[in-house]
């Protein structure tokens, strides 16, 4: 075998091993390589580290159950205040007067309730006696007709409204024209007089001398003024709205004069017959007492009535904010004559003489490591290079949604909270695994 043959075969045969190699080398990157759809394992966690922040132990927003005007501010911002203080006051006029009708309407309830239960008094008696006495005689007077005076003054009443009316429509006459002329001059003479008499003492020092030539001066111009007008109403004569009444008083009396010259009439008997039996029940009625049905009505109207009061009572109380504890006011801003709406926070208070943290961002993954009374180490970021400790206290149950995570909120307590711990501060929180201490 020649030099150049043995060179040929053993490139051959670095090319065999070559591709051997290759080919092998590729199924172990092929076996090797991971299932996409595969989910990637999660190491556990030893303990979590969540983000929290400064916040009183205590804290309420306060809001009113119906909207409306402010009438009163009472406090200022950063002002401390005590439980049961008044804050803020709605403008409550109508509230009031609602609890002053409610209190009328149960004055009545119970009077009448009280007047039901009484049962037959001597005035009560007295006084259906006297409405049957009053039937009756309305029943004779149907029987027996009008008399001959009723008729004659029924007569007269048409005959004055006939001629009122004629008058109007006829217009004044030059005698009525002259004689309120005549008035309206002597007023204007009236009050010549007065101003004269009154410029004459006009620029006396001494009140006691000018007023009465004043008041005089006064009356006199108010005469002459409805002298005046009399006297243009005179000429302008009647308007229409004064003929129409005047013609409907007529028609009226007319009606009363033909019912009393028509006499005694079967309508007007039964009328009044019926009017005398509905006295008389009410009679016998009274003198057998309320009946339990009409007290069991009355006492239902006084319970209804008591609710109406402590409904008003309770809109009137809720037109007032007051401090649910003892605390600071913070986050207000209102100024009387402002509107709020219903159900909107209007002033807050917290107890400051307290303070917790409260995480932002523990994840639903993190909170199953999380129990109450477990130790807690923190750092707040405005005071670098100092730990402090604390507690759990409370998981709260609902979560919250945040730049898309499921978070959780835990209440920590601390052990010896630092003076210089501000409202909102940030802090890092790191909770480690194990039993509570």
């Amino acid at each position: 075998m020649t030099q150049r043959t043995i060179v040929v075969v053993s490139a051959v045969l670095l090319v065999a091993l070559l591709v051997s190699g290759c080919a092998a080398g590729g199924k172990a990157s092929t076996a090797a390589t991971p299932n996409p759809d595969a989910a990637p394992a999660r190491p556990r966690v030893s303990g979590v580290t969540a983000e929290a922040f400064v916040t009183p132990v205590r804290q309420a927003d306060l809001a009113f159950k119906a909207g409306g005007r402010v009438a009163e501010v009472a406090v200022k911002e950063g002002e401390k205040v005590q439980a049961g203080q008044k804050l803020v006051r709605l403008d409550d006029s109508s509230l009031q007067a609602g609890v002053a009708q409610a209190e009328a309407t149960l004055a009545r309830a119970q009077a009448e309730l009280a007047n039901t239960k009484a049962g037959a008094t001597p005035e009560k008696i007295a006084e259906a006696q006297a409405g049957v006495a009053k039937a009756e005689a309305a029943l004779q007077e149907a029987k027996s007709g009008p008399t001959a005076e009723a008729i004659a003054v029924a007569q007269s009443r048409v005959n004055t409204l006939r001629a009122q009316l004629a008058s109007k429509q006829a217009g004044p006459t030059n005698e009525a024209i002259e004689a309120s002329n005549s008035t309206v001059l002597q007023a204007a003479a009236a009050v010549k007089q007065a101003q004269s008499d009154y410029d004459r003492v006009a620029g006396n020092g001494e009140v006691r001398v000018r007023e009465p030539a004043a008041l005089a001066l006064q009356d006199a111009t108010l005469r002459y003024e409805a002298a005046k007008a009399n006297h243009q109403a005179l000429l302008n004569g009647a308007t229409p709205q004064e003929v129409a009444v005047l013609r409907a008083q007529v028609a009226e009396g007319q009606s009363a004069l033909q019912q009393a010259q028509a006499g005694p009439t079967p309508e007007k008997i039964a009328q009044a017959e019926a009017g005398v039996e509905s006295a008389k029940a009410a009679l016998a009625q009274v003198k057998a007492g309320a009946t339990k049905e009409q007290i069991a009505v009355g006492e239902a109207s006084v319970k209804v009535a008591e609710a109406g009061l402590e409904q008003a009572k309770t809109a009137l109380a809720d037109a007032v904010l007051a401090a649910p504890f003892d605390g600071t006011v913070s986050n207000f801003n209102l100024q009387p004559g402002q509107f709020v709406a219903p159900a909107s926070t209007v002033i807050t208070i917290a107890d400051l003489s307290g303070w917790q943290l409260e995480t932002d961002n523990l994840t639903e993954i993190e909170v199953v490591q999380v129990t109450e009374g477990q130790k807690v180490k923190y750092t707040v970021d405005a005071l670098p290079g100092e730990s402090f400790e604390g507690k759990v206290i409370r998981v709260k149950p609902r979560s919250e949604k945040k730049a898309g995570d499921v978070t959780y909120t835990v209440v920590i307590g601390l052990d010896k909270p630092d003076p210089r711990l501000r409202w909102g501060m940030t802090t890092a929180v790191q909770i480690p695994n194990g039993n509570p201490g």
